[in-house]
């Protein structure tokens, strides 16, 4: 098929692009429908991380302020970071589809 025809039928499946000047055909390689993409949520993916097993860790609360009435203890507990509920986990897992 002469490239013309080519472009010509490629403008029609909307694929193909032809460039007046020189003739030249390029594949724009866009045509092709597939599934949207889903966004992240962007401040889900700040505080949560999921760990090789598939569990969901996040961040403890109680740690930024007030460190003097706490404990050592405590504040060292503090310190670690916690796993997410498992009636929470499905909620954080739609707002990070490709974690």
């Amino acid at each position: 098929m002469p490239a013309f025809k080519r472009a010509l039928f490629g403008l029609l499946t909307g694929v193909w692009s032809l460039d007046p000047d020189s003739r030249k055909v390029y594949n724009l390689g866009f045509a092709r429908s597939s599934m949207p993409k889903i966004k992240t949520n962007r401040t889900a993916a700040k505080k949560f991380s999921i760990n090789k097993k598939g569990t969901i860790k996040r961040g403890g609360a109680h740690h930024s302020h007030k460190s003097f009435t706490k404990s050592a203890k405590r504040r060292r507990n503090l310190r670690k970071g916690k796993l997410v509920a498992a009636t929470d986990a499905s909620a954080v897992r739609r707002q990070l589809p490709y974690a």
